[in-house]
């Protein structure tokens, strides 16, 4: 049987993440949240949304009727109860380890102090608590780092030479045994940023210096005298804290007395209503937000869906290189760029959205979601296999193909062509076809582009992703792209000097095996040729080797500027950008 001493009903969607509790000990607070049945799930429940860690689960049962939970003809319902309760957080070892109490709170008040205790109290001068931080911060760096030179790896260093000048970059390095030979020693010659006289006392243990240096900083809201604040839940995955020495994160010492009376309904189409009791105060302070409500997680996930094919190179600072991402954020937060002087972060969404690595991970689940096999060529198998059951319009990926060539070596092609790029390449007349190497790691991305004239612009007719570059390799990729494309289109596959029409054509560069490999496709294409070659009456189409068909259209550019910019005279190199 739960009592309660007040009600807090709450609407349809609210993210309720500190709710209240008593303010006295048998004190109890009934909230009751309104779900929508239809869409509810498991992990949607409000108990998800809670920043305090429930554990310490005193047993779950079934209740015949719960008398504060009703269907439309006013009668009980019976309920699944849960009995938890709040379990115990880590707080920084700075903190000092008071008893503090607490019963209601929210995410803008307990965020609110995270800011201020990082920005606590202003100093009138911030560059002197810049200095100051900079010069703290760098003697934690030189404790934990120090000078990586090593003696014994260089052995003719004078017994003075691991001395390291950080007071006067004037000294004159033979004065220690700091000779130019000697680049391993750690030599700072920006020491002028920091505040020497601090880190001199700092490096000689100046206790005197230190303490007055320290105590003013403390004066001013800065320095490592302010206490630390910073309490998290136990759930969270950091184990280290502060902004210049790190503190680490230990268990509360006092248990919690708040508890938590669950009850869901068995059926939520005649109740949608779940029902959480809060009894006594909490005995600790509020845990940070670092744990994002369900709800803004699928909201951020429908964020990322709007990046498309961009989802798969994503990072935590690339998402925000993307206009659909920030249009679409700044349209869940009715953002006005305008009044508040910036674009919204994912801090206005969550403060628990400020964490990079938790932001890393959501993406890489969600990319996990919708790449099960990654992004590699097993999802491009996956993805062609997908594809392929699209109306033919719709289809981008049409293979992703191993083929077993020389020695034993495969050749892994992914063939992406939509019917639009078919037709433009089997109606062009003069190709060119390149090789990168810049976008996919241990893949060659090929194009195939042509002209179009009626809109003035280069036109991609093929992409495709390969891992060989030898001649036989491009054979099968020629093979594929013009099967490809010739179904796409119903157009046959005519070269020029072959049958009379088709390309005339093609401008290639001196990237492996493209050449004969087009040509060795030529001879594939024309073996039941029988007719005389315009070009050599006196040869058949189909006796002529691959490399009688280069000559006939193929044409090889050689880039030589880069060699020859040295060399150039200005008005050569003002001719470069001549347009031709």
């Amino acid at each position: 049987k739960s009592v309660a001493h007040a009600f807090v009903e709450h609407p349809l969607g609210a993210i309720v993440e500190y709710p209240q509790t008593g303010d006295a000990p048998d004190q109890s607070i009934a909230h009751i949240f309104n779900i929508d049945p239809t869409t509810f799930h498991s992990s949607q429940h409000p108990k998800a949304n809670f920043q305090y860690s429930l554990g310490n689960v005193h047993g779950s049962r079934d209740v015949s009727k719960c008398l504060m939970l009703r269907d439309g003809q006013g009668q009980p319902v019976s309920c699944s109860n849960l009995k938890t309760s709040c379990k115990w957080l880590k707080i920084c070892s700075a903190r000092p380890h008071d008893t503090t109490i607490h019963h209601f709170t929210n995410i803008l008040e307990v965020s609110s102090l995270i800011i201020a205790t990082t920005t606590a109290a202003k100093s009138v001068n911030d560059a002197e608590k810049e200095v100051f931080q900079k010069t703290f911060a760098f003697f934690i760096a030189l404790n934990q780092h120090g000078c990586t030179f090593d003696a014994e790896l260089n052995s003719d260093t004078s017994e003075n030479g691991d001395v390291t000048d950080i007071t006067d970059n004037s000294v004159d390095d033979t004065e220690h045994g700091l000779t130019p030979d000697h680049r391993a020693h750690l030599l700072i010659w920006n020491i002028q940023e920091c505040d020497t006289q601090y880190l001199r006392a700092l490096l000689e243990d100046d206790r005197h210096t230190i303490l007055e240096r320290e105590d003013l900083a403390k004066s001013r809201g800065y320095g490592p005298l302010i206490p630390c604040n910073y309490v998290t839940s136990p759930s969270s995955q950091r184990q280290l804290y502060g902004k210049l020495k790190q503190g680490v994160l230990q268990k509360w010492g006092h248990n919690c007395s708040a508890k938590y009376d669950i009850f869901t309904p068995h059926d939520l189409h005649a109740c949608p209503r779940i029902l959480v009791v809060c009894r006594n105060p909490h005995s600790h302070p509020p845990p940070a937000p670092v744990k994002t409500p369900p709800g803004l997680v699928n909201l951020f996930y429908g964020l990322l869906a709007l990046m498309k094919w961009k989802l798969a190179d994503a990072t935590p600072c690339r998402i925000f290189l993307d206009t659909a991402f920030i249009e679409g954020l700044h349209d869940a937060l009715a953002w006005d760029s305008t009044l508040h002087g910036r674009d919204a972060t994912l801090q206005d969404l969550h403060p628990s959205l400020a964490n990079l690595d938790h932001v890393r991970r959501l993406i890489t689940t969600f990319r996990n979601e919708k790449y099960p096999s990654g992004t590699g060529f097993e999802g491009a198998h996956l993805l062609a296999n997908e594809h392929a059951s699209l109306p033919p319009k719709q289809c981008y990926v049409h293979c992703a193909e191993v083929h077993p060539i020389e020695r034993g070596k495969e050749l892994k092609l992914v063939i992406c062509m939509t019917t639009k790029m078919s037709q433009h390449l089997l109606q062009a007349k003069h190709l060119s076809i390149d090789t990168s190497f810049k976008r996919a790691q241990g893949w060659q991305e090929f194009e195939i582009e042509s002209w179009d004239v009626d809109h003035m612009r280069s036109v991609v007719g093929a992409r495709a992703f390969t891992t060989s570059q030898t001649a036989k390799a491009h054979v099968i990729l020629f093979q594929r792209i013009f099967e490809i494309a010739s179904t796409n289109t119903g157009l046959p596959i005519m070269f020029h000097h072959i049958h009379g029409t088709g390309f005339k054509t093609i401008i290639a560069d001196s990237h492996k095996g493209q050449g004969l490999g087009l040509g060795m496709y030529c001879v594939q294409l024309c073996h039941s040729v029988t007719a005389q070659c315009i070009y050599e009456p006196h040869c058949r189409i189909c006796d002529l080797n691959p490399y009688d068909h280069l000559q006939h259209f193929f044409i090889f550019v050689l880039r030589t500027t880069r060699e020859m910019s040295s060399r150039c005279a200005p008005t050569c190199h003002r001719m470069f950008f001549l347009q031709c």
